[in-house]
Parts: structure tokens; sequence; C-alpha cells
């Protein structure tokens, strides 16, 4: 990554992030239910990924990054996103399609606070439960890929030493 390509996604998540906290605080109206997008949080896990210069995403990440750019407020921001979301969990029963979306993704990064959401909901259980589920599918899948590849080097590599 060039050093105008970290600028621009470093400007690009403190756009997403100024966007994320009109989700975070306390609406007026009780019945308002407004969720982050799936496209917001990719975006935010795509900036975040460009600016840490990493491709392994978690929490941690988050984190790590916080603490080196500490004027974007990361986890704060997020913590605060993670404790409203849990209220409206245990007040409502029902979950919306845009809750799921910020559930998965929670879970996808193994947020500290997904024992939480599980606790708090029958349904938000559900798509812990899945989203973990899929997780695991990928890292075996992953996994597998990588060893098919690591075989096929490994009978090329004894096709060349007996020819020479």
């Amino acid at each position: 990554m060039s050093k105008t390509q970290r600028r621009q996604a470093k400007r690009r998540l403190a756009r997403s992030l100024a966007r994320l906290n009109s989700y975070s605080q306390e609406p007026n109206i009780p019945q308002c239910t407004s969720w982050p997008s799936r496209e917001l949080l990719a975006s935010v896990e795509d900036d975040v990924r460009i600016v840490s210069n990493t491709d392994r995403l978690s929490w941690k990440t988050f984190q790590r990054l916080d603490m080196r750019l500490p004027s974007l407020l990361l986890v704060r921001r997020f913590d605060i996103l993670v404790n409203r979301a849990l209220t409206r969990l245990k007040e409502n029963r029902k979950l919306e399609r845009a809750g799921r979306d910020l559930i998965q993704w929670l879970a996808k990064l193994d947020h500290p606070t997904v024992k939480a959401l599980r606790s708090a909901n029958r349904a938000a259980a559900r798509v812990i439960r899945e989203q973990i589920r899929l997780e695991e599918t990928d890292r075996r899948e992953k996994k597998r890929q990588a060893a098919r590849i690591r075989k096929q080097r490994e009978r090329l590599q004894k096709k060349f030493d007996k020819k020479a």
C-alpha cells in the first residue's frame, strides 16, 4: 500500500465513523430502530484493513489501530454502538435484518461482548451461532486449500527431482 492509499483510507474511515455516531446516540423516538448498514460496516472493515496493513482482521486489530490513531476513537465508538444494541436487544425480542448484520459482523470480529449479546436475545444467539459456524467452515476450507496447494508443490518437486 502506498502512503496516498493509506491516507485516503484514513479519511474514509473518519467519515464512516462520523456516520456511525448517528447510530450510537440514543434516539428521541423509542420506536426508532436504526442500525448501521452492512455496507457501512464493510467499508469500515476495508479501511481498517488498509490503514493497519493486515489481511487478518479481528477486534484486536481495531484496538491496536485505536492506540495508533487515538483521534479516531475507534474502539470507543464501537463500544457505545454495541452497548446500545445490547440494550435494544434486551428490550425488544425481535431482531431486524440490519441488527442481524451488525451482530454477524461483531461475531466475525470476535468482539468481547458477543457472549452478552448471545444471552440477551434468542434470535441474536442463533445469528451468532450461524456466523461462528460459517467462520469455522471457511477456516477449514482455507486449510484444505493450503494443503492441496502444498501437496501439488511437493508432487511437482518430486517430478523435477526425478528428471534431474
